[in-house]
């Protein structure tokens, strides 16, 4: 940033703790010059050194970010919530000041990445230096990625979004109006979402089992996680289906708004315009679960069950569900003293509904069973190892019943590392205070992959319980359930990799023709031997692309022969999963490039 700033009519000084209000005077290199939130504005005087030279454009995108760090750092303690409040008056952010202070200066990495969090959100602004007007006066033009369904009502809902945007001199993007049918749409869909300040999601039942919109939320979380955007604006549009499970833990704590009919079309314009104008989210209450409608007789499907679409995890209780053969013996390795299972498929392989069960079946033998999903996890999460690890037993421990405070006595950050730290934690007041075995569940440890500091810490710890529970009375308490995709695009070394050789590998296969033809059967299908054939040849008994084309199949919407025809098209109901590895092709040339060689 230029240091020869010129006279700004209104702005701030923020000194130390102290805040003074000037008018017409030069901006020193030295203040830190702000229009921000209170507690931002504390922090960076905490913080002081490079971070005491941005505007307050440049610092109110990572305002947000600097507020979940400091709660999540206070997790369990009074500050987190005093934290919680909206906005903290200053004369409370006073009372906490010392507390705040403590935690910045006392440990370097987090101090780190408080100014890493509000130095990065200066590269996302540009700031007018010249002739600059009165903030509460200035009009900020901001980028929407709509995400909608090329289907109605999701497509006029759409335009009427995009329409009011555009006159509200904002900069919206409708992809399936704007990309060229030539054009590199994975690339160009990831390039605007870089840019983009929101996503604006509009949830219908085909959005909500999509996987290319799993994809977008995916990424933009992603994006939102480094950057501080975009921010998601989740819309549900007469939505009576469940999300998908990826889906709904991406939005688990995303407030939700709700589309029911065109009446709801202009209040919900408005809220969206107020929203965006003013650089927030939605503020309503979220809403967890879709109104499902009434089926007419002609909708109703009639197999032996009422039909599941299939959208990710499978309830215990599914008559749907089918036990391949390499999962039976799971249930008996996890009744043993240091057992160790490591569950690993591609993606959409029923990973987590085997582990679901796994689960049900240890709570059925008087276990305890926590369990954790590292895709539920923000990315300041990751931000250090000792964040990480922090959070993690404070994760079991709450599931056990163990107060955060207890960590908070017992983590000696002075003397030990954080792995030593964790370790004693789980001896301590994990297993001591036990006396049934202990089944953990961890779900989506490929999200650890990419921190590669983190994963050359924690995976080897893991292991290290698990030769510690061959020979010590208390860790055999543990049992250790590890679920990780094999679509991880990043390398991993053999200190890396969870575990290598150790443990009960189960690597999840195709269905085969039996178990073809038994949910076939479950769907009331005729021609059973027919369908499994030609399913076989098509989708090669991928379970979740199997199980969606049965589902349409039993809806008796589409032929078996319709639905061969379209398959490999726009038309057809694999597009979005073709569009996903499309995607990801095109995100890492290397993997393209062997495509091209085995294909």
């Amino acid at each position: 940033m230029p240091r020869n700033h010129q006279f700004f009519k209104v702005w701030i000084v923020i000194y130390t703790h102290q805040i003074q209000i000037q008018k017409n005077g030069k901006i020193s290199s030295t203040h830190l010059l702000l229009v921000m939130d209170p507690l931002t504005g504390l922090v960076l005087a905490i913080l002081g050194g490079a971070a005491a030279n941005l505007l307050s454009d440049s610092v109110r995108q990572g305002s947000s970010a600097v507020k979940r760090a400091l709660q999540e750092r206070f997790k369990g303690r009074a500050e987190a919530q005093i934290l919680a409040q909206e906005e903290p008056t200053s004369e409370v952010l006073a009372a906490i000041r010392p507390a705040i202070e403590q935690e910045i200066l006392n440990d370097p990495q987090f101090k780190e990445d408080l100014t890493n969090l509000i130095t990065d959100s200066e590269k996302q602004s540009e700031v007018q230096q010249v002739g600059t007007p009165d903030p509460t006066q200035a009009q900020t033009h901001r980028r929407i990625f709509i995400s909608y369904r090329s289907k109605e009502p999701d497509i006029g809902l759409a335009h009427a979004f995009y329409e009011a945007l555009l006159g509200a001199k904002h900069v919206p993007f409708m992809a399936e109006e704007i990309i060229g049918l030539r054009e590199d749409w994975p690339k160009r869909i990831d390039q605007e979402l870089e840019q983009s300040d929101y996503l604006l999601l509009l949830l219908s039942n085909g959005a909500a089992t999509s996987e290319m919109v799993i994809e977008v939320v995916r990424r933009a979380r992603e994006l939102c996680g480094q950057n501080g955007k975009p921010q998601i604006l989740p819309i549900q549009v007469c939505l009576g289906v469940p999300l998908n499970y990826q889906l709904r833990s991406y939005l688990e704590h995303v407030p939700q708004e709700r589309w029911r009919g065109s009446e709801d079309t202009q209040r919900l314009v408005s809220v969206v315009l107020n929203v965006v104008g003013q650089g927030i989210s939605f503020t309503q209450q979220q809403i967890t679960e879709p109104e499902v409608p009434e089926f007419d007789n002609e909708m109703r499907p009639l197999p032996e069950a009422d039909l599941e679409f299939p959208t990710g995890v499978m309830k215990i209780t599914s008559p749907f569900y089918v036990e391949r053969d390499v999962e039976r013996p799971c249930y008996r390795l996890i009744e043993q003293e240091s057992a160790l299972l490591r569950i690993k498929a591609p993606r959409q392989m029923g990973k987590t509904s085997l582990l679901a069960r796994l689960s049900n079946h240890a709570r059925q033998q008087g276990y305890r069973t926590p369990s954790l999903s590292f895709q539920l996890w923000e990315a300041s999460s990751f931000g250090s190892l000792n964040l990480f690890l922090r959070r993690f037993c404070a994760l079991v421990g709450r599931q056990l019943g163990v107060s955060s405070q207890r960590m908070n006595e017992s983590w000696d950050e002075e003397t030990y590392d954080s792995v030593s730290n964790c370790t004693h934690y789980f001896e301590e007041y994990i297993l001591s205070e036990q006396e049934v075995p202990i089944v953990l569940s961890l779900d989506e440890v490929d999200q650890i992959f990419p921190y590669e500091k983190i994963a050359q810490a924690f995976f080897p710890m893991l292991r290290g319980w698990n030769e510690l529970s061959k020979n010590n009375d208390l860790w055999k308490k543990l049992r250790l359930i590890v679920v990780h995709s094999t679509e991880v695009y990043v390398h991993l070394d053999g200190a890396t990799s969870p575990f290598g050789n150790v443990g009960y590998p189960v690597i999840l296969p195709d269905f085969t023709p039996v178990e073809m033809q038994a949910l076939i059967e479950k769907h009331d299908l005729a021609q059973a031997r027919e369908v499994v054939v030609a399913l076989a040849a098509l989708l090669g008994g991928h379970p979740f692309l199997v199980r969606l084309a049965l589902y349409h199949l039993a809806l008796k919407k589409v032929t078996l022969a319709e639905l061969l025809r379209q398959a490999p098209t726009e038309a057809g109901y694999f597009k979005d999963h073709l569009r996903r590895h499309l995607w990801n092709l095109q995100q890492h040339p290397d993997l393209l490039q062997a495509m091209k060689q085995v294909s």
